[in-house]
């Protein structure tokens, strides 16, 4: 069964026709979150994989693995792939399935930070809901093949504040986070205040999160919800300064999927930092063809596999087939999506209708089941 292996992680050989390609994908940040991935994959009767990746930059994903039958049984074929950092399970997610005679079908894992707390029973693994659900596929419902996997749209989000524990003094008023304290009032990160409720800031202090990933009291500033800004420090109460994928903003900052502290029209789902935990809020539901509900310089992409969408400020302006930073998907014009390895990609209705991909171009679904999908040939 060891034979099963006709690709390596993240390379390309020859295949049979039947043949079940391995996604694999995070919206942790690397190395700071996870610095490793562990691969096993299990046959019928033996295992083939039991294998690990170290990962030193965020575009080594996602990592794609091709499997092919080693006889005439088609299955079931169980997948399990684990998020490291430092030898500790992150997050772990694990589908069963199996291969579709005649054809090249996809099976995307998702490790994602929503699911690094969640147990589940056997036969169970946390999905993009956060919730437990039955690891079986049916491989009917699995997208071809495309050559193209897509890649998580949310990429290393960050928070660009200065670190308030290194030589440099903090603001005026500011309070030093204890290098060595537990988590902070809100339970979201270390640190001597809570995000949420501002416990354990002064008035004219906001809680706030800096580049060591600890919460501290800043001073409030003018910044409001959306205000474009450079670092935290020009963000307003309960805000920090945002950085998805190349377009920073003042954003809510909140616990990880405590939808209730966003202002209305988003939700937590934002990930400013490495701590799997704090999250910050963003606007969302805006029409994924059209970027109606986007600003005018912002174009609307997809966020999870459950339709949730977001508005972004495209870094480039590339159409379809032009080159692009594969670990941006905002980095190529409005309405189209960068895809590995680096391409970009008009989005389009899998369904068929405006926007259509051109010819010689097909609609792939961005996962399975999908009516968003992208351009590709």
């Amino acid at each position: 069964m060891a034979r099963w292996i006709c690709l390596l992680l993240l390379a390309g050989c020859a295949s049979e026709l039947t043949e079940l390609i391995v996604v694999i994908d995070s919206d942790l940040a690397v190395p700071d979150s996870i610095d490793a991935v562990h691969l096993r994959v299990d046959g019928p009767t033996a295992t083939a994989v039991d294998d690990s990746v170290v990962l030193a930059r965020r575009d080594q994903l996602p990592l794609t693995l091709g499997l092919s039958p080693a006889g005439g049984r088609l299955g079931p074929v169980t997948v399990t792939a684990t998020a490291h950092k430092g030898g500790s399970v992150v997050v772990r997610r694990t589908l069963r399935t199996q291969f579709v005679r005649g054809q090249r079908r996809t099976l995307v894992l998702r490790l994602l930070g929503r699911c690094s707390r969640v147990e589940c029973a056997e036969g169970a693994s946390c999905d993009e809901s956060g919730g437990c659900v039955p690891i079986d596929v049916d491989p009917a419902t699995l997208p071809p093949w495309t050559g193209t996997p897509m890649p998580l749209p949310v990429l290393d989000a960050a928070v660009p504040l200065p670190d308030a524990t290194d030589d440099a003094s903090p603001a005026d008023g500011a309070v030093e986070p204890d290098s060595g304290s537990d988590a902070g009032p809100s339970g979201c990160a270390p640190g001597t205040c809570d995000v949420e409720t501002n416990e354990g800031c002064d008035a004219g202090m906001s809680c706030d999160v800096n580049a060591a990933v600890e919460l501290f009291c800043r001073p409030v500033s003018a910044g409001t919800d959306g205000t474009p800004c450079v670092d935290g420090t020009t963000c307003g109460l309960g805000l920090g300064c945002i950085n998805v994928n190349g377009s920073a903003a003042c954003r809510r900052l909140c616990c990880e999927g405590n939808d209730a502290v966003c202002p209305m029209g988003q939700r937590c789902i934002i990930r400013p930092s490495s701590t799997p935990f704090l999250q910050a809020c963003y606007p969302v539901g805006c029409d994924i063809f059209t970027s109606a509900g986007c600003g005018e310089t912002e174009s609307c992409y997809p966020f999870d596999m459950e339709g949730t969408t977001f508005c972004l400020v495209p870094t480039g302006s590339g159409m379809q087939g032009a080159s692009c930073t594969a670990s941006r998907g905002n980095s190529c014009a409005r309405g189209h999506v960068c895809v590995p390895p680096g391409i970009c990609a008009q989005l389009c209705r899998v369904a068929g209708g405006d926007p259509a991909c051109g010819s010689g171009l097909r609609c792939a679904p961005i996962y399975a089941g999908a009516s968003v999908g992208f351009c590709s040939s």
